[in-house]
């Protein structure tokens, strides 16, 4: 099997999608590090009949075709530091741009007889270089590791009534907010933007990194690419994750960027390509279904710097059934590690438990979207991880201008416990603060943000402002009340946004007693749109006397 592979290779023998920028690549990793084949179970599948259309398909755990820390050969990745010049850098080394994927990332080629190990070793040593690594092969954690279950042929209402929803709470959250105004980038197998699930969710924006163009549509090629005897086995994912984050944060905008082909590969430099285009398209939420065992220095700088443009990063904790393997970019600092449980809160049976994991959310036998109109079950991490990429949605939506590390923190506070079941207690603390609960996190949010609001100001002269109820939802009454020595008249009263833009201006009539005047403000703007869910400042003014107070409207 190794010659035939071998003979393949050195003869350019041309097997693969020609569109797949690293199908030729799979199969040279496969050769230089011949060790990383094994063997690997054949699925066993079997047909019911649902709606006209069904279809499962078990795969049992199994080992990638390719090492750990297999990569493109003759590439090399450098994260420069601020100020340096890529052009001193090869001048050094000898090396070759072959392209800038970010503002400070290349993609070199090594000097003429130079191994990709040495060359990364040299440029370690370089104080202009913050990190580098080989251009790592990564995969979803499900074609690495094991797609559980895939039932195609699902209908929309086992989507819409799972049992996932109610447990952390969906749909009394979306009573509060439902992420309206935020933007959820979603790197993965790419989507399929004709889904009745997506219609107006999804953001223009989109990108294919694997096909270098502007649509992220899933596309599949019936060609094992991979030699694991399964054909386009990442097929669906990226479509199947992003139901979960439709469902999760019906408000928020989806947008897909495509950085894994159908066989659910991809690199490291397409991956930080993704990164930094999400964060160029403005995302507030970056869901990162993929899984790589390499520390690599680039990609947690990306990361980082995503999170410094406000982006947060959540990523899937991986299906090895191990508290030994760990993955990127979950692991890293600036990424949110999400495991899974079953429909108990037990830990899934293929779920990764360790310390690096900071939540658990439900992965098994989740219903999703699937390309071509349909829906499917699936099980793995990655279907973990857009249940918190879309609570995160939420809790941005309440309050935009509050940390990351605030956000963050309430995902992690609001989490219910789960170690004390008994099934759980040998994973011990390997399953992060608990399982994500969706609903407490938005409500203590809205609790955090109430005890902040100012029911009673007094900053000029006895004058104060009073909303009551605060927060609400629909109307509500705001009463501007002055001391009995000040006249009530040309005193007016408008709303704000915590940007300092006016919202609406609002009609005081008389409250009854001297001095007091009242606004019903129904939530809507100067143009009659509804507002989103968020803190917003009430301003009354008298001449140069001004008073201010704070309410907050929630979904």
């Amino acid at each position: 099997m190794l010659n035939r592979l071998t003979q393949l290779y050195l003869n350019g023998m041309m097997l693969f999608n020609r569109n797949s920028p690293i199908c030729g690549n799979h199969l040279a990793a496969a050769v230089r590090r011949p060790g990383a084949l094994f063997a690997r179970s054949w699925p066993k599948c079997r047909r019911f009949s649902q709606l006209g259309l069904s279809l499962i398909c078990s795969a049992f755990m199994w080992t990638s075709v390719f090492a750990a820390d297999a990569f493109v050969p003759d590439q090399v990745l450098v994260q420069l530091q601020p100020g340096a010049s890529i052009d001193s850098i090869n001048a050094t080394w000898g090396t070759i741009t072959i392209e800038q994927i970010g503002p400070e990332s290349y993609l070199l080629r090594p000097a003429a007889g130079v191994t990709v190990l040495d060359c990364d070793a040299d440029l370690d040593l370089d104080l202009d270089i913050a990190g580098s690594d080989p251009n790592y092969i990564l995969e979803s954690p499900e074609a690495e590791s094991a797609i559980i279950v895939v039932a195609i042929g699902s209908s929309f209402t086992e989507y819409v009534d799972q049992g996932a929803f109610d447990r952390i709470g969906l749909p009394q959250a979306h009573t509060i907010s439902t992420g309206q105004g935020m933007t959820i980038a979603i790197l993965d197998t790419g989507i399929d933007p004709a889904h009745p699930l997506f219609a107006g969710k999804l953001s223009p924006a989109g990108y294919d990194f694997v096909q270098n163009d502007a649509d992220p549509t899933e596309t599949s090629n019936g060609i094992d690419e991979d030699l694991d005897g399964l054909i386009d086995e990442g097929f669906g994912h990226g479509t199947m994750v992003a139901g979960i984050v439709a469902a999760t944060a019906p408000g928020a905008v989806i947008l897909p960027i495509r950085v894994l082909d159908d066989d659910g590969f991809g690199t490291l430099a397409n991956l930080i390509k993704g990164i930094e285009y999400a964060v160029s398209q403005g995302a507030d939420i970056i869901n990162l279904s993929v899984g790589l065992s390499a520390q690599a220095k680039p990609l947690e700088l990306a990361g980082k710097s995503a999170w410094d443009a406000g982006a947060m990063l959540v990523g899937a904790a991986g299906n090895s059934n191990t508290d030994t393997s760990i993955v990127y970019p979950a692991s890293f600092n600036k990424v949110i590690s999400v495991g899974a449980v079953d429909s108990t809160d037990v830990k899934a049976a293929f779920s990764n438990y360790n310390d690096e994991i900071n939540l658990v959310s439900p992965g098994d036998g989740i219903y999703s979207s699937y390309p071509g109109g349909l829906y499917a079950q699936g099980s793995g991490t990655s279907f973990a991880v857009p249940f918190v990429s879309g609570a995160l949605a939420l809790l941005r939506e309440m309050a935009p201008q509050d940390s990351l590390e605030n956000a963050r923190s309430m995902i992690y506070g609001s989490a219910s416990p789960i170690d004390q079941i008994p099934a759980n207690e040998p994973y011990d603390s390997g399953l992060g603060d608990g399982r994500l609960s969706v609903y407490q996190a938005v409500l203590n949010m809205q609790n955090e943000l109430a005890t902040g609001v100012e029911t009673g100001l007094i900053p000029v002269r006895g004058s104060r402002i009073f909303a009551a109820p605060n927060p609400f939802r629909g109307n509500t009454s705001i009463l501007f009340e002055l001391d009995g020595n000040r006249a009530a008249s040309a005193l007016s009263l408008a709303v704000f946004d915590i940007r300092g833009r006016l919202v609406r201006e609002l009609k005081l009539i008389d409250a009854g007693g001297a001095g007091r005047r009242v606004a019903h403000w129904d939530g809507l703007d100067h143009s009659g749109n509804s507002v989103a869910a968020g803190r917003y400042l009430v301003r009354g003014r008298q001449g140069g006397q001004v008073s201010t107070g704070s309410i907050l409207r929630v979904k």
